[in-house]
């Protein structure tokens, strides 16, 4: 049996089954920007200007080159993943944004955030500030999308 034939059964696309995203106003981009500084999210935590639904992106510039690192529902996620990623980047140098640690383990997102390849090197620099970026003086590489 070819593969065409087992993929015969999944659902076939319709106009209804992509969920169009819904940018933000420039009044909802100031908004969000307001409430991540007044909530101290982090330096790495930004409006999601592309999709409402999730408002909340994580993205690092470093060296003058943007990484992405997920877009998310949720600002405690955001913060979580922005400071992880903080301190893969800069190690003892990173730093925190504020997130309820009992809200971010209890998200799915985060875990399959956590789970997913792509971030291993991002997660494991973190674990130990002596491999982060900055002290190796190392550029990471470019992740194909993220997926959420």
């Amino acid at each position: 049996m070819s593969i065409l034939n087992k993929l015969a059964a999944l659902t076939t696309v319709t106009s209804s089954t992509d969920v169009p995203r819904v940018q933000m106003s420039e009044k909802e981009i100031a908004s969000c920007k307001a409430a991540i500084r007044r909530d101290n999210r982090g330096l790495n935590v930004q409006p999601n200007r592309f999709d409402l639904s999730k408002p909340y992106r994580v993205a690092i510039n470093y060296k003058n080159d943007w990484h992405n690192f997920g877009d998310f529902t949720s600002a405690d996620v955001a913060a979580a993943v922005g400071t992880i990623v903080s301190s893969a980047f800069f190690g003892e140098k990173a730093k925190k944004g504020a997130f309820d640690l009992d809200k971010v383990e209890a998200d799915p997102n985060f875990a399959v955030w956590m789970a997913d390849p792509r971030n291993a090197d991002v997660i494991a620099r973190a674990d130990d500030p002596e491999q982060s970026h900055f002290m190796q003086q190392t550029m990471p590489t470019k992740a194909v999308a993220q997926p959420f």
